[in-house]
C-alpha cells in the first residue's frame, strides 16, 4: 500500500511537472529592444549619395537646425535639443557640416551625459555628413564643439537632422 502511494505521488508531482512547463512554453512574451549603452552605439562618415538614398527610405525627418553659418576664433560650440520620437528601438541624429573656411577643424558630437559620439577633422571646402544611431534614453541636449588646431578664425555651415 505504501509503495502504491508512493508511486501515485511521484507521478502525480510528474504530471504537474509537465503541465508547468507546457504552460509556461505557451505564453507569449512580449519581444522588447535590448537597452544599448551608447558606446555600443555608432557613429559613421556617409557621403552624400548615401545620404540621399538614405532620405528616400527614412519614414520621418525632423529637421532640428536648418543651416547654420558660423565664423569662429578657434572654437564654437552649439547646444540642440533632441526628442525621442519612440520609446524603444533606435533613431539617427545625421549632422550636414560644411568647411566654408580656409583651415581644417575638428568637431565633436556629445550626447546630453557628456560622452563623446563622434570626432570628425574636415578639410577647407570639404563637407561631410555624420550620421549617429542614438537611443531614447539619449534624448536631451546635445552639443557640438568645433575647434582648429591653431586657435585661428575658421568658418562652418551646418544642419542637423533627425531619422526615426
Amino acid at each position: 500500500m505504501k509503495r502504491k502511494r508512493h508511486m501515485f505521488i511521484v507521478s502525480s508531482a510528474a504530471a504537474l511537472l509537465f503541465i508547468t512547463v507546457a504552460s509556461l512554453n505557451s505564453i507569449k512574451h512580449p519581444v522588447t529592444q535590448p537597452v544599448l549603452p551608447a558606446a555600443a552605439l555608432s557613429a559613421q562618415s556617409i557621403d552624400q549619395s548615401e545620404h540621399h538614398e538614405s532620405s528616400k527610405t527614412s519614414l520621418h525627418t525632423e529637421q532640428i537646425l536648418n543651416e547654420i553659418k558660423v565664423i569662429f576664433n578657434g572654437q564654437a560650440q552649439q547646444v540642440f535639443t533632441v526628442n525621442a520620437k519612440s520609446s524603444t528601438g533606435t533613431q539617427n541624429l545625421q549632422i550636414h557640416m560644411k568647411n566654408t573656411g580656409t583651415k581644417s577643424f575638428t568637431y565633436y558630437l556629445n550626447d546630453p551625459t557628456g560622452e563623446r559620439c563622434a570626432e570628425v577633422t574636415i578639410a577647407p571646402g570639404k563637407k561631410v555628413t555624420t550620421q549617429y544611431t542614438w537611443i531614447a534614453q539619449q534624448a536631451g541636449d546635445w552639443m557640438i564643439r568645433i575647434s582648429n588646431a591653431d586657435g585661428s578664425q575658421g568658418a562652418v555651415a551646418y544642419s542637423i537632422e533627425n531619422q526615426f
